[in-house]
């Protein structure tokens, strides 16, 4: 096997490595993330949730802008539609009016009322325009970088 004369690995090991940093990133990526949606729910201010949230909002910033750059939308399949977006946003949605709903009901210890399911429900519709808005916008910066890509890749074949 060839070794790399920086790092002293073979490409098995590199991949290895890489593997390993992957794994390790999303290991950090979703525990920040539980770790906010955990004290938000415990009732922890912002000034509680700043740090975790930080650090996800950088890889989350990271993460979007390096993808889109590079002209990929997902690994798992999912095309980049108007309707994948639709149903991809009611996740984050449901989670901030199921978040809501059990800080005002647990941690408050205010009864449920059709006035606090109405704000749930708004909160919730907020979260997914939103989401949804956010998701078209970098769908359209992805067509427009995916079309940039294959034009480059035609130029050179």
């Amino acid at each position: 096997m060839k070794q790399n004369s920086k790092t002293n690995l073979d490409e098995m090991q590199e991949r290895r490595l890489f593997q390993i940093e992957e794994i390790g990133f999303w290991l950090t990526f979703w525990a920040s993330g539980a770790a906010v949606v955990i004290q938000a729910v415990l009732g922890a201010d912002l000034k509680q949730i700043a740090g975790e949230g930080i650090v996800l909002l950088i890889s989350s910033a990271y993460l979007v802008f390096a993808t889109v750059r590079n002209g990929i939308w997902t690994k798992n399949g999912l095309a980049p539609t108007f309707r994948t977006n639709a149903l991809v946003s009611l996740i984050p949605a449901g989670m901030c009016g199921v978040i809501l709903l059990i800080r005002v009901l647990a941690v408050l210890k205010r009864p449920l009322t059709l006035g606090v399911a109405v704000v749930a429900l708004a909160f919730a519709g907020v979260c997914y325009l939103g989401c949804l808005g956010a998701l078209e916008a970098l769908r359209a910066v992805y067509r427009k970088r995916r079309e940039a890509l294959d034009a480059e890749e035609d130029e050179t074949a």
